[in-house]
């Protein structure tokens, strides 16, 4: 929510692209500063602006909201095996003989 409103400067903006409502968007904002006990955003006649406790929160969502992509694009990748890693023990005749054509046969 603090990333969208920093993003498009109203609640009712920031509420659609959340797709909530306005009032829904209004009690996130007003859990979120008593949660921190700090004003996170100044109503102004058209909008909003987020104080310097705003700025910072939503520094720090954006930081949270690409970890969260970079998560997901890493748990996809490993379901569909496309990532993770294999270790593969072996001397070195059999490692030759065996191991190498097998790699070259997963490849």
């Amino acid at each position: 929510m603090i990333a969208a409103l920093d993003d498009h400067g109203r609640v009712s903006a920031a509420a659609q692209v959340m797709n909530i409502s306005q009032p829904a968007a209004s009690r996130m904002i007003a859990e979120m500063e008593a949660v921190l006990d700090v004003r996170l955003c100044e109503r102004l006649p058209r909008g909003v602006t987020l104080t310097p406790y705003g700025q910072a929160l939503a520094r720090r969502a954006r930081s949270i909201l690409l970890e969260m992509r970079e998560a997901d694009r890493e748990i996809s990748e490993l379901k569909a095996g496309k990532g993770g890693s294999v270790f593969l023990g072996a001397v070195t005749a059999p490692a030759i003989e065996l191991a190498v054509p097998a790699i070259r046969e997963i490849r």
